[in-house]
């Protein structure tokens, strides 16, 4: 979502699955868990054998996910926005790919001054500290923030470091001149 989930409002009923068989599911369990820090609230977490299974797509029997849908279920699933609370029903992500075969993409992104506002969650949970400043220090001047879809990293188990920029990103930046460049590596400018 572009805007974060209201964490009290995620229900399995606020959720249609449509398979690649026509098939609808409703999801087993929903949370918002991993994503518990307070800046990483666009992501829900849908939880059912029947979502899917490991097949390719092109594989006899392949089942997977081609368009999730929020629905009406009487008490909506909500997003906080610009002017507080907002209804999430009607919105819907038709798959375009399947992931197996294009990985995750990126789906939003935001380029800052660094720091640590809203870097942690509640502090019953104890997070560890993950922001730029805990772990760089006043080195630390930029956050780039991603939102991607199926995914946070290229194989789907392992983080993606800051080292690993010129593997992954390129950033188009426009100068004070208004001349464009193409970032393709840390510490480029």
């Amino acid at each position: 979502f572009s805007w974060p989930v209201l964490p009290s409002t995620v229900q399995t009923t606020d959720f249609e699955v449509e398979l690649n068989t026509g098939e609808i599911v409703i999801p087993d369990a929903v949370s918002i868990f991993p994503n518990c820090d307070f800046n990483e609230r666009n992501t829900v977490v849908l939880v059912s054998p029947k979502l899917g299974n490991r097949l390719r797509p092109d594989e006899y029997g392949a089942i997977f996910s081609v368009n999730v849908r929020i629905v009406a279920d009487g008490s909506p699933l909500m997003l906080v926005g610009s002017n507080g609370p907002e209804t999430a029903v009607g919105l819907s992500y038709k798959s375009k790919q399947h992931p197996y075969l294009v990985g995750p993409s990126i789906i939003g992104a935001k380029l800052s001054h660094m720091n640590a506002e809203g870097d942690d969650g509640p502090s019953s949970f104890s997070i560890n500290q993950n922001d730029g400043l805990s772990i760089y220090g006043s080195r630390a001047q930029y956050r780039l923030r991603l939102l991607t879809n199926w995914g946070i990293s290229p194989d789907g188990l392992f983080y993606m470091h800051p080292d690993q920029f010129s593997d992954f990103f390129l950033v188009r930046a426009k100068l004070d001149n208004g001349g464009i460049i193409n970032i393709t590596q840390t510490n480029q400018i």
